[in-house]
């Protein structure tokens, strides 16, 4: 199952402009749990679509610290700095459903290999350069054309997949999917 998320109008309710989040567990819980308008869960929706969906720019910022999405989105959109901590189980359930309905096996791959590459910038950042480290900060860093190479090519493959001509599991699209017949 897929779901496709066209817009991030987070003007609108989440539930009004995809109800059919409202049947898929943990989804539908949320929903039903939250009384009144479904206003709170339709705010939570936004959360997470803001963080984790590709077509969202806050999902390209590394998810954690003071500039991360996290931060920002929890601060300015959820005016609770503490919304993260509080809602950690909710969003754990929800964040990989999520990924799973709404990314395309690519995208999915992107975002793993961006959390990872987000990591590592980290540690080199971080790591001091001295005697006891040198050889293993300069294979590190030698690796990173590699690296950049693996990340332009799944980049590439996630353009050819949203341009058209693939589907899912990387299979070329018939002339009447591409519209040709």
């Amino acid at each position: 199952m897929r779901i496709d998320i066209n817009s991030l109008d987070i003007e609108q309710n989440f539930w009004s402009l995809y109800p059919e989040f409202k049947a898929v567990e943990p989804f539908k819980s949320l929903y039903t749990k939250d009384k009144g308008k479904k206003e709170e869960s339709s705010k939570v929706m936004w959360f997470v679509a803001l963080c984790y969906h590709p077509t969202s720019s806050l999902s390209k910022l590394p998810k954690d610290g003071k500039d991360g999405s996290y931060s920002i989105v929890s601060e300015d959109y959820m005016e609770d700095s503490g919304f993260v901590k509080k809602q950690g189980k909710v969003l754990d359930t929800l964040i990989p459903r999520f990924q799973d309905i709404c990314l395309t096996p690519m995208e999915r791959q992107l975002a793993m290999f961006e959390a990872k590459l987000n990591e590592r910038e980290g540690f080199l950042r971080d790591t001091p350069y001295d005697v006891t480290n040198w050889d293993k900060l300069d294979k590190a860093l030698a690796g990173t054309a590699s690296i950049n190479t693996t990340y332009k090519t799944l980049l590439t493959k996630l353009s050819q997949e949203s341009e058209g001509g693939t589907t899912w599991g990387d299979q070329e699209e018939s002339a009447t999917e591409r519209g040709d017949i």
